[in-house]
């Protein structure tokens, strides 16, 4: 259970699947626990005597003033939760006969003449007379809140608004306007003023002082209520005059730490590991009371994050108000600015909280969406324009012929942000696909997954093509391709035209437990290279969820997930890539906690690179790493086997000369063949792509190979995470003499370390991977196969000596 409102929901959901019904009832019992004067209610008073009740809702709130400011906050938190969980169950009912809950399109009677089927293996539906409603209504709590005495006016103005949102969902913008009346009032009731807000068109005045955080977060959700109902011309003024009012909030007070440079106040790499460990296995303490919202806000970071959401749905207003074209480039400018501002705000180190990160970074996402959504609609119509004839038709004179010119929205549309522009990458998806043959009943028909034999392939891509995907299949693009070379199609089919690819990957297996119940299809889908950006990671986030609920996929042990991550439009030098191999070797085993082990150890196309790469690898006579006798190195092993002995082949030389070779390296091929194998097997890293010549002009990136077959985009992102920090790491370091010398100096002293002393967690926080390392110190903690150590390189087994 979680007080977090805002994020709690979405967070469980993102989790695990959340049984509302179970919650409901949870909530149901905690209240009369908390509502019980001989439990936890002592104390607890009615307003009246016999209690105050509310037409259409029922019993009035209590009076708690004599209730600690903690119980008074839980039991604010269990009324918000209950009337939450109320929202998700409105459309349940309750069988009386059997005490089941139902969802209401499954009842059978005259009110639902078309009950939807219900799973396999429940009770059957109920009928529609021996049905009641499961729970109370979202009102009932709401209301208990607003007419309940003794909690703060923020807890009072948050049910109001949250209450008005759920008459918005429900259709009732009348109802949900008085809400928002009652929100104004009780946010102005702390103000001996009353001109803060003109009272007919709920705009804020500009010389009335500064407004509270709850008059500003009433007005801003009173503007997107009108904004949402089409009243543009009542939103707008709103929404502008917030802005002013926020822009003219008094500037936080400055301190002795605020004028310190963020490296020169940093706590030492031991301090912060420490307070993470700790705030990680202590119980933290109960958090302090928040602000009550009657004050003013200052204008820190967290404020200019506001004022960036602000200018996003003004922008958003100007440029859907079909006012022309004029209005359109204003909605595109106050975008830009919103985007602009949330950048800066988020590359702080200091100033934002969790709750503002969290704000800042949705405003960017939303922002860079509609700003790419904006200038491609006017880049069209440009287009549309010149394939019209009205674009120009002749040279700078006025004579001569037509001059071919990118337009305004054409040349922005190609302009990258910058933002973007640091490093870029591609992932490759692998998943089994089942369908039904057809004649066949489906045995899970609620799923609505797509029921009857296909060509997967063309199907997929007809599928995310009307959703805005430029994707192809491999079967066409190689038709495409061999109709090129006979001379049947004009133009070369090139890569850059498709972006997405949908292909067949024949390592992946089907699972063995449903081979008779489905026809499956070994799938393999394979993202464009796109900039690490929260618009592009949104953008694969969207492929996820629309295949997941049209198609059957089963994710097993032999499909993987890989990524490939790139320095973008830069080359990748031989500096940029010494130093990441000497990072990834370093940290291998740390890394490898990242996956399962059976991703190490039991795939043929992910082995370590200390375990199988030609780096530590004793083939033969010399000192030639990239040289190997493949029929002597078979006859070694067949005779270890026949002794018993392990097979893993002995490290040519210690950890730090290897080391020391990779930074000796003269070229990047000699490095991509230092970390090849000669082995009939590959590794989990490869950089193969980046070999002198390049094998590949298109691509060039290293590719990471280890990752379990997922489509849970939380734990992609993670991973992904990492790895583009790792190369963001290698990249800063590289030609960086001073930086470079620290650099080194870290890989040295961690290169002989054990991953007991020096673990993955540790290693994110030393990366500043904060967030990967809450999430991978849960994952570790939750997995039955975390390997036990490895012993170091340098002790050999007892047979190879």
């Amino acid at each position: 259970m979680t007080m977090d409102n805002e994020e709690g929901e979405e967070g469980l959901e993102r989790l695990i699947p959340v049984n509302w019904q179970n919650l409901g009832i949870g909530y149901r019992e905690l209240l009369e626990r908390l509502e019980d004067p001989s439990l936890d209610g002592k104390d607890i008073e009615e307003q009246d005597e016999g209690g105050i009740l509310v037409a259409g809702v029922g019993k009035a709130g209590y009076d708690i003033t004599k209730k600690s400011e903690e119980w008074r906050r839980g039991y604010y938190g269990v009324l918000m939760g209950a009337a939450n969980t109320a929202e998700h169950l409105d459309d349940w009912v309750n069988d009386k006969t059997r005490d089941i809950w139902f969802p209401k399109n499954q009842m059978r009677g005259p009110s639902n003449p078309k009950p939807k089927p219900i799973k396999v293996g429940s009770p059957p539906p109920p009928k529609e007379e021996n049905c009641e409603k499961a729970y109370d209504p979202p009102e009932k709590f709401y209301m208990r809140i607003l007419t309940t005495k003794g909690f703060t006016e923020k807890q009072r103005v948050d049910a109001a608004l949250a209450y008005a949102a759920w008459l918005d969902f429900k259709k009732a913008p009348e109802a949900a306007m008085e809400m928002y009346k009652w929100a104004i009032d009780i946010s102005t009731s702390s103000d001996s003023s009353s001109s803060l807000i003109d009272p007919n068109t709920h705009t804020l005045y500009i010389n009335a002082g500064p407004p509270s955080e709850n008059l500003l977060n009433t007005s801003t959700a009173l503007a997107i209520h009108h904004a949402t109902n089409s009243e543009i011309s009542k939103s707008l003024p709103i929404f502008l005059s917030i802005l002013r009012a926020r822009k003219n909030l008094p500037a936080p007070k400055e301190s002795m730490i605020d004028t310190l440079i963020a490296e020169e106040v940093e706590a030492p790499m031991w301090k912060t590991v420490w307070n993470f460990l700790k705030e990680t296995l202590s119980p933290p303490a109960y958090p302090p009371a928040p602000s009550d919202g009657t004050s003013s806000p200052f204008r820190d970071s967290k404020e200019l994050c506001e004022e960036a959401v602000l200018m996003t749905y003004i922008g958003e207003i100007l440029y859907t108000s079909n006012a022309g074209l004029k209005s359109k480039e204003d909605g595109l400018a106050w975008t830009r600015e919103a985007v602009d501002i949330s950048e800066v705000e988020l590359r702080k180190k200091r100033g934002l909280d969790k709750e503002s990160k969290r704000t800042c970074k949705s405003c960017l996402e939303v922002g860079l969406g509609n700003w790419q959504r904006m200038v491609g609609n006017l880049a069209e119509e440009e287009r549309l324009k010149k394939s019209n004839g009205e674009g120009p038709k002749s040279g700078w004179l006025g004579f001569g012929t037509k001059v071919e010119t990118t337009g305004r929205w054409e040349a922005e549309e190609s302009v990258e942000v910058k933002w973007d522009e640091r490093l870029g990458f591609g992932i490759e998806f692998e998943f089994a696909l089942a369908t039904l043959p057809l004649g066949t009943e489906d045995p899970e028909p609620e799923q609505g997954h797509t029921d009857c034999e296909l060509n997967v392939q063309w199907h997929i891509v007809n599928a995310l093509k009307p959703k805005g995907f430029r994707i192809a299949s491999q079967i066409q693009w190689e038709r495409d391709r061999k109709a090129w070379e006979n001379g049947d199609l004009d133009t070369e089919p090139d890569p850059i035209d498709i972006l997405w690819m949908v292909k067949h990957d024949d390592t992946i297996q089907f699972p063995t437990a449903q081979v008779g119940t489905y026809k499956w299809y070994k799938v393999e889908i394979c993202t464009p290279a796109l900039a690490f950006s929260p618009w592009n990671l949104r953008h694969v986030w969207d492929l996820l969820r629309i295949i997941t609920r049209r198609y059957r996929l089963n994710c097993n042990q032999s499909c993987g997930l890989h990524i490939h991550v790139s320095t973008a439009k830069k080359e990748f030098t031989l500096d940029i890539l010494r130093n990441l191999m000497g990072l990834i070797f370093t940290f291998e085993r740390q890394l490898e906690q990242c996956h399962p082990s059976y991703r190490i150890h039991s795939n043929s196309f992910t082995f370590p690179l200390r375990d199988h790469g030609n780096i530590n690898q004793n083939f033969g006579p010399g000192e030639n790493f990239s040289c190997s006798d493949r029929n002597w190195k078979e006859e070694w092993m067949l005779d270890r086997q026949q002794k018993g002995l392990s097979h893993k082949l002995p490290p040519a030389c210690s950890e730090i000369d290897s080391l020391a070779a990779i930074f000796s390296a003269m070229s990047k091929a000699e490095l991509v063949k230092k970390f090849e194998s000669d082995e009939d097997l590959r590794l989990g890293y490869n950089i193969g792509f980046l070999d002198e010549p390049y094998p590949d002009s298109f691509k060039r990136t290293i590719e990471f190979r280890q990752h379990q077959s997922t489509t849970k985009p939380e734990f992609i992102e993670c991973w992904l995470s990492i790895y583009c920090r790792l190369v963001d790491v290698a990249r800063q370091t590289a030609g960086a003499s001073n930086g470079e010398k620290v650099f080194r100096r870290f890989l040295l002293d961690h290169i002989g370390g054990s991953v007991d002393d020096f673990g993955l967690v540790m290693l994110l926080v030393d990366l500043g991977l904060m967030k990967e390392a809450e999430h991978y110190s849960m994952q570790m903690a939750n997995r039955w196969d975390v390997r036990p150590p490895r012993r170091s390189m340098q002790c050999l087994d007892s047979g190879s000596m």
